[in-house]
């Protein structure tokens, strides 16, 4: 969560968090009150702030994370490698399936900062949808529980996001474009911003290109969009 009272950024992971905060920091005029990487809402949450967050399609949330994870970077594959569950990243289809499969959700729900996936509530959504929804919703985790304690399904809880504001990584330029000229011109400073996304050098990339990488067969595929339905939804 990066803070800068009036306008709060939900960062979620390989969503283009890094180049969002280095534009906040360099274009933003708002003082920043606080910056804690990936972190949800809880009882800091004001009703009359902006809340915005960045997205990403599904595939390419997890094609980014497996290459990655080939480069040997970042705290998932850490612990994969701690765990000695490399075999996983064998192929592109070996990570989804084993990332979609409900019974690893404990064991890669472990990854700071985002802990508490459970095989409980990967049986209903993806480890990228749960991600998403945790970082929309205010107090998170009780929300969660509370649904699956009800019966309740967890889609149910998207009425309850506090985000008012969805802005896609493939449209990345285009969505801050529109934050910080349209919406709120007076937290930026309006030469800053032009300047920056004249610069359109990415930051935090793999080594390895998504072009690289076999399709995914028709199986995982379908898998893959049933589970993450919640963010292919907005695509």
């Amino acid at each position: 969560m990066h803070d800068f009272g009036p306008l709060v950024y939900l960062e979620m992971p390989k969503s283009g968090s890094s180049y969002v905060n280095e534009f906040l920091k360099k274009c933003c005029i708002l003082k920043e009150i606080k910056h804690h990487k990936h972190v949800p809402v809880k009882k800091d949450y004001d009703a009359n702030s902006f809340y915005f967050i960045t997205i990403r399609n599904p595939l390419a949330s997890y094609s980014s994370l497996y290459r990655y994870g080939l480069d040997q970077r970042g705290g998932f594959y850490k612990l994969i490698r701690k765990n000695d569950k490399t075999s996983c990243y064998e192929s592109f289809d070996s990570f989804v399936q084993f990332l979609l499969d409900p019974h690893n959700a404990s064991f890669f729900g472990k990854v700071n900062p985002l802990p508490g996936y459970s095989e409980s509530i990967a049986e209903q959504i993806g480890f990228m949808s749960y991600r998403f929804m945790k970082l929309s919703l205010r107090f998170p985790m009780s929300k969660m529980r509370n649904s699956l304690k009800t019966g309740k399904k967890l889609i149910e809880l998207e009425r309850k996001f506090i985000t008012d504001l969805e802005i896609k990584n493939e449209e990345l330029n285009q969505g801050l474009r529109l934050l910080a000229t349209e919406k709120f011109p007076e937290y930026f400073d309006r030469i800053s911003v032009q300047k920056f996304l004249e610069n359109t050098n990415k930051i935090n990339t793999s080594k390895t290109l998504a072009s690289d990488l076999a399709p995914l067969p028709e199986t995982t595929y379908s898998k893959l969009l049933d589970r993450e339905a919640m963010l292919f939804s907005r695509y």
